[in-house]
């Protein structure tokens, strides 16, 4: 085929692969299709006022997982973790907005930047 080759000696990128089930959400870090580390969180939401809903569980195990499992967590790195988020098909919109919020959950700072 024309065109430009591509380095095809590369290894795919490391991902966060989260799968909401209705009670827990299986959490991987793959690079392909190997699966390097699997656990699974149990799905507690928590309502707040004005009827916001949280995984704050889910936001800690993402904290301290990322810190051990991530690939991009120096300051100085300009590139970001990549997260792939499956969810059911009768998943409810604030859910899956909840686990969005708690996905953020884990963050670093950057040179010169107001926020993490």
């Amino acid at each position: 085929m024309p065109g430009v080759r591509g380095d095809e000696s590369r290894a795919p990128p490391k991902r966060l692969l989260i799968d909401v089930k209705e009670h827990t959400s299986h959490i991987t870090w793959r690079t392909g299709s190997t699966v390097l580390v699997s656990s699974d969180v149990a799905a507690q939401a928590i309502i707040e006022g004005r009827g916001v809903r949280r995984y704050p569980d889910l936001a800690r195990f993402l904290v301290n997982d990322w810190q051990a499992n991530g690939v991009h967590r120096a300051a100085t790195d300009p590139a970001l973790d990549e997260a792939v988020l499956h969810v059911r098909n009768s998943a409810a919109f604030e859910d899956v907005v909840s686990v969005l919020d708690a996905l953020r959950a884990p963050q670093r700072a950057f040179p010169d930047a107001k926020q993490a």
